[in-house]
């Protein structure tokens, strides 16, 4: 397992075990972003470059795994059900993240 499936697990965990206790907030930017991607690329690989956008801001993994889930609850929770399929394969270590 390499570190990028490493960071894409613990990503995958946060949002596992952080995701309910999201806050009731989220950054309207990130929203946005994060709605607009997920709109036009509902899938598995479309979270996955989300995830990578919020890494490569510098996020951690839990504040990434926090802005992924609550953007989704509170801008699009359309897609929630993908997210938590993608939270459930990247915590298993089965996504591999391609640049």
């Amino acid at each position: 397992m390499n570190i990028k499936h490493i960071t894409v697990a613990v990503i995958g965990s946060a949002l596992a075990l952080f995701g309910a206790a999201a806050p009731a907030n989220a950054e309207p930017a990130w929203e946005h972003a994060i709605c607009s991607t997920l709109d036009q690329h509902p899938t598995i690989n479309g979270v996955t470059s989300v995830a990578v956008s919020l890494l490569g801001e510098g996020m951690s993994p839990k504040k990434a795994a926090e802005t992924l889930m609550t953007s989704t609850l509170l801008g699009c929770d359309e897609h929630m059900e993908l997210v938590s399929e993608w939270a459930d394969l990247a915590a298993a270590g089965k996504l591999s993240i391609q640049r």
